[in-house]
């Protein structure tokens, strides 16, 4: 519906992930499917919920479980760019560079945790972590600030999504106009 990917699945391993959107088309939820399609129903086992802020963006990340859904973490946007993610470790603060790419990780009080670098259009991203304790990013928002799906390797841009690996969207503008991938936002 409305162009959004529905499913995706692992060339190497098989497993397909499947996406839900509210009315809005606004990503809420995404989970594992038993059968390749595009049906809430029989099949899918949600395996993550997403609180939604003011700008439809996720603000907080819910890991569903049997009993109930499992905080963890939630993001700071401030003029619609992140600033900062609190999770069970403490708060970390993302500086980032001109496209809102994350360069920079540091904990509450400004000691850096990891330094990330890229490709020009997003592939090869790596972060090397310090010494501090830290168990990973806090935040899957890398590449111009948007959400990197691990399952497909995709950058999550709410209308359509990214590859990093071939530069290009998987699918075209869904509005008819001019979309600036620096800034994120419609331009008419």
């Amino acid at each position: 519906m409305e162009n959004r990917l529905c499913a995706a699945q692992n060339t190497f391993t098989g497993a397909i992930t499947g996406y839900l959107y509210d009315a809005g088309g606004t990503r809420v939820a995404k989970g594992s499917l038993s059968n390749f399609n595009c049906s809430s129903g029989p099949g899918f086992a949600p395996t993550a919920n997403y609180l939604l802020g003011s700008n439809n963006r996720p603000i907080t990340e819910l890991t569903v479980q049997p009993t109930a859904d499992v905080w963890e973490h939630s993001n700071v946007y401030v003029l619609g760019n992140l600033l900062a993610t609190y999770d069970g470790i403490g708060l970390h603060f993302q500086l980032s560079d001109w496209l809102g790419t994350r360069r920079v990780q540091t904990n509450s009080v400004g000691a850096i945790e990891e330094t990330c670098a890229n490709l020009p259009f997003g592939d090869g991203m790596t972060c090397q972590q310090t010494s501090l304790p830290t168990t990973e990013d806090a935040t899957e928002n890398h590449f111009t600030g948007q959400e990197r799906d691990h399952e497909t390797t995709n950058d999550h841009f709410e209308a359509r999504y990214y590859s990093s690996v071939t530069g290009r969207f998987a699918s075209p503008d869904p509005s008819g106009l001019y979309f600036d991938l620096a800034l994120a936002k419609r331009i008419p």
